[in-house]
Formats: C-alpha cells, structure tokens, sequence
C-alpha cells in the first residue's frame, strides 16, 4: 500500500471513530445505560470495544 493510500486509510479510519464517538455523546444516559456504556466510557468503547 502506498503511503498515500495508508494516509488516507487512516484518516477515514480515525474519521469512523469521530463519528461514532460524537453519536454516542448524543445520546442521553438512558439510551447508552441500555447499549451497556457509561459516558466516560464512550471513548475506550468505540475504540477497543467493550
């Protein structure tokens, strides 16, 4: 893979991760108590999983 293809790999890569984190913080505590996700979590959840 050429270093621009990883580049843009892992920009979309951590871009994912962005998108998913600022939907779970959308999230009102009870929705994310259902998912089995604290707020403080959010991060490390979308990143490494539970």
């Amino acid at each position: 893979m050429s270093a621009l293809s990883q580049t843009v790999a892992n920009y979309r890569a951590a871009r994912a991760i962005d998108l998913a984190v600022a939907e779970l913080h959308g999230m009102n505590d009870h929705m994310l108590r259902d998912i089995g996700v604290s707020r403080s979590e959010i991060s490390h959840a979308v990143r490494y999983g539970r």
